[in-house]
């Protein structure tokens, strides 16, 4: 558990798809720093940023994180 501003929260596990893995790995640096920025946010709140939404139809249960002209599609999966 990790605190910010006085209050606990689970910091969530990432998981990269190998496509998203080869795209980082293939981006320039100052687009890796955006990503990993990106990635640290959702680690921490992946339900809830100014950039963060949840999707509708057929990916009900994924959200997308918008940064620029690139989206960072993923799902949560709750461990109890």
């Amino acid at each position: 558990m990790r605190t910010h501003h006085g209050i606990k929260s689970s910091v969530y596990k990432i998981i990269l798809h190998k496509n998203a893995t080869k795209f980082y790995n293939n981006a320039a640096i100052p687009l890796k720093e955006r990503i990993s920025r990106a990635v640290d946010v959702i680690s921490q709140n992946p339900h809830f940023d100014m950039h963060i939404k949840k999707l509708k139809g057929e990916l009900s249960n994924m959200y997308r994180y918008k940064m620029g002209g690139v989206r960072i599609i993923y799902e949560i999966h709750e461990e109890i």
